[in-house]
């Protein structure tokens, strides 16, 4: 394998990660929705994820990732896709209740770069902010 084969090897390792913790977030609301972590005997969604998922983050990485999945779903589907991976929407969180705010800083995010980071979306919200707090 040449050296540029291993990179394209561990791109794709990376955009495989990126997809299947999107299909878990998918998976973890329906057991929340449908409250199948009872089957299991627990009482409340987040008692099966202190319990069952502590190896992977507990409680705390679920209610980041639930959330994660909020923000996307507050977008329009043309800037959902600019969202490639749940931690760069933890700054943006705060923008659910206002959607034309984070509409307007995933969208200047995604003009400066195709695929953003989660700095340049934070950097974003922070200008529309201020722009919105000026007097």
């Amino acid at each position: 394998m040449s050296k540029f084969e291993f990179g394209i090897a561990v791109c794709e390792t990376f955009t495989a990660i990126d997809r299947f913790e999107w299909q878990a977030i998918d998976k973890l609301r329906l057991m929340r929705d449908n409250h199948y972590y009872k089957d299991g005997g627990y009482f409340s969604f987040e008692d099966y994820c202190e319990n069952e998922l502590t190896k992977h983050g507990g409680y705390r990485r679920v209610r980041d990732l639930l959330s994660a999945k909020k923000v996307v779903d507050t977008l329009p589907e043309e800037l959902r896709e600019k969202i490639i991976k749940p931690s760069q929407t933890r700054s943006l969180l705060r923008l659910v209740k206002t959607p034309d705010k984070l509409h307007e800083a995933v969208a200047i995010a995604a003009q400066e770069n195709p695929f953003p980071l989660p700095q340049t979306l934070l950097k974003q919200y922070n200008l529309s902010h201020q722009k919105l707090n000026a007097p």
